[in-house]
């Protein structure tokens, strides 16, 4: 079984109206576990979209997204928030740090925010190592505004795992950085994916990024243009 099923995936923003924007518009594919998987695409062409519709943030208007065999169209707007917080990671472009907390509190907010589970010593333990993971165990003190952006990227990659996901979703995670920095985030999300058979799926404009992973899914107009398996998984 797929680890992620979408079945005639369509979103129409402004529904009913003259000036209705389809933003998917019947995206079918299936990803298994532990791939790593890109989507390719210039901006408007669907990715984010077709992200937080997997991601559980954006119900569809029409079709389905089914997560390790769950139906989530059935599911309420609380066993979504419950599943999404349980098997799902973000790594969003813009980090989304808070600027009052430090590193490793930034890290550890998932837990927070899912009621307090593993928010004692193993919580921080685990946090610790995601930290020295991905390089920025002498950063946990930090605050946000004292990262380089990559430094930043690398500590919002730590808090995506932290309650160990089956699933991250990064939306143009290199999409500000420079080309070596680019090159070591890719890496690094790799090694997750390779060490923990997490699924990646990566947004991304850039074509030299979608060809580092196994699998490159190009979407243009809300819809799948293509879909080439680069290497084995």
């Amino acid at each position: 079984m797929a680890a992620i099923e979408v079945r005639g995936l369509s979103v129409k923003h402004r529904q009913g109206q003259p000036n209705a924007v389809s933003a998917l518009d019947g995206v079918t594919l299936s990803v298994q576990a532990g791939e790593f998987v890109s989507l390719l695409g210039r901006a408007a062409s669907g990715k984010t979209t077709l992200l937080h519709c997997v991601g559980l943030l954006l119900r569809p208007t029409s079709g389905s997204v089914v997560l390790d065999g769950t139906d989530t169209g059935a599911l309420s707007d609380g066993q979504r928030a419950e599943l999404r917080g349980r098997r799902i990671g973000f790594v969003m472009r813009d980090r989304n740090l808070l600027p009052g907390l430090s590193v490793l509190e930034n890290v550890l907010l998932p837990l927070r925010y899912a009621g307090l589970a593993m928010l004692g010593r193993a919580g921080r333990a685990r946090a610790r190592d995601l930290l020295d993971l991905v390089g920025l165990a002498d950063q946990s003190r930090a605050r946000p505004d004292q990262l380089t952006a990559a430094q930043s990227q690398r500590a919002a990659i730590a808090r995506a795992l932290i309650q160990a996901p089956t699933l991250v979703l990064a939306d143009e995670p290199t999409g500000e950085v420079d080309s070596e920095t680019s090159d070591e985030l890719l890496y690094l999300m790799q090694q997750v994916n390779r060490m923990s058979d997490v699924t990646f799926i990566v947004a991304t404009q850039d074509r030299e990024v979608a060809s580092c992973m196994d699998r490159m899914i190009r979407l243009g107009d809300g819809r799948v243009l293509s879909d080439e398996r680069l290497r084995v998984a």
